[in-house]
């Protein structure tokens, strides 16, 4: 066979294997796309621009309340899932076990706080009703999420794919049937039941992992919960200070000259920039997975030629998708409703941010080889919303849709250069097998 055949094989093979992690990284972006699609079509203009501004605190609010878990889950049960396949499944449950606590923290937050949340931090009052609903969907979300991050670490095909047609198709399901029958109210509702349901399916394929292996999730400690927390920790802090810089500069675009109408304007340029984060998200899980058990192994040339394979293909079919985007013009809103073909000039900046991110985001798995998460914290995160809270916030007049969309693309550059200063050391380690300095 030539090489050019053996290479076709390889690449073959290798699309085959990663099929399901394609799927799985694949089904957040596109469910989230579909839903508000979906959301846009049933529920008109008005019912849109509220649930809009719901579905960002429940994702603001999840991610904070995920404590940096499925993060954390994801590296180590990767890590761990070759040599060590019953403590990979351990650190998972571990994880399950600590976002259960904060779905409950946040859960309670939004039940008791969506008065004030509504009345006071967004003015608009008939969301208060929607808030408290959301609470339900934060709590199942956060423990799913978490849960699911853990389990596709481990070698499992059919697990990895049941967790990705899952996570594409039970939001719009449920979401669908409650929409149907009782407008916005119903779809929340069945959104948190789609979570629950989730979180219910993986709990289950988890027992039966660790039976098969002989033992219980439950017990033992592959990685304690000093190790777990040392290395939660600083994205822990990252994961609130990012969503909540994030969502309080959609609030204040809600509390700006164009109200609700701007966020949804801004919620549906942002759902067709996230068809860009969609190839985007599918590289990064896989690689993010493969690297990780490429170091666990200590093969750090696999490693470092999995990062530079990529940055190639993230860089280029985003570069490429974003045009093809562009060149539809308008017209790509035909599927929300010709009333958003305002957010045009808002997609515009947004596609800038979506490559600058892209790139970033390959960077940054030098950064999380060499373990240097407080300097990423410090260094990227910090200076990156602080850059989008200045610059959402420097009109007087209030924020608007196409100011916030500068302020995504300003935090992006601000990150994509933080982020290729700190990944010094990993570049270092992986490329070179030293530590930096």
């Amino acid at each position: 066979m030539s090489s050019h055949a053996t290479a076709r094989v390889a690449k073959g093979r290798w699309l085959i294997s990663n099929a399901p992690l394609m799927l799985y990284a694949g089904s957040v972006p596109a469910s989230s796309l579909l839903l508000s699609i979906l959301a846009a079509r049933l529920l008109g203009a008005v019912g849109f621009s509220a649930f809009a501004m719901i579905w960002a605190t429940v994702q603001t609010f999840s991610a904070v309340g995920q404590l940096s878990l499925s993060f954390a889950a994801t590296r180590f049960s990767a890590q761990l899932a070759l040599r060590d396949p019953l403590g990979a499944a351990r650190i998972v449950m571990k994880c399950v076990q600590w976002s259960l606590l904060g779905g409950v923290l946040i859960g309670a937050l939004l039940l008791f706080g969506a008065d004030p949340l509504a009345n006071k931090l967004l003015g608009h009052p008939e969301l208060e009703s929607g808030l408290r609903l959301a609470a339900l969907v934060a709590l199942f979300t956060i423990c799913a999420s978490v849960l699911s991050a853990g389990l596709i670490g481990l070698p499992s095909a059919a697990m990895i794919t049941t967790l990705g047609a899952m996570q594409l198709t039970l939001p719009l399901l449920f979401g669908l049937i409650g929409a149907l029958q009782y407008g916005l109210s119903g779809l929340l509702v069945g959104l948190a039941l789609a979570q629950l349901v989730r979180l219910a399916v993986g709990m289950w394929m988890l027992w039966r992992w660790q039976r098969r292996l002989g033992g219980d999730a439950s017990l033992s400690d592959a990685v304690d919960n000093r190790s777990l927390f040392s290395f939660a920790a600083p994205n822990l802090m990252a994961g609130i200070i990012t969503p909540s810089a994030q969502w309080a500069v959609l609030a204040s675009v809600g509390a700006g000259p164009h109200g609700l109408q701007g966020v949804a304007l801004f919620a549906v340029a942002n759902n067709v920039r996230n068809a860009v984060a969609f190839i985007y998200s599918i590289l990064s899980q896989i690689f993010t997975v493969r690297i990780n058990q490429a170091v666990g192994a200590e093969k750090f040339g696999a490693a470092y030629s999995l990062i530079r394979l990529n940055l190639g293909l993230a860089l280029g079919l985003c570069t490429v998708m974003s045009l093809a985007i562009l060149a539809l013009g308008d017209r790509v809103f035909v599927v929300f409703g010709t009333e958003y073909s305002g957010a045009l000039p808002v997609l515009r900046i947004l596609l800038i941010a979506a490559l600058l991110d892209a790139v970033s985001g390959v960077i940054y798995q030098y950064v999380v080889a060499a373990g240097t998460m407080w300097k990423s914290l410090l260094f990227i995160i910090l200076p990156r919303e602080a850059c989008l809270l200045l610059i959402a916030f420097s009109n007087p007049a209030g924020g608007t849709e196409v100011l916030l969309a500068a302020a995504h693309c300003g935090a992006a550059l601000v990150g994509l250069v933080a982020t290729r200063w700190v990944a010094r050391e990993g570049i270092s380690l992986i490329k070179y097998g030293r530590k930096l300095g």
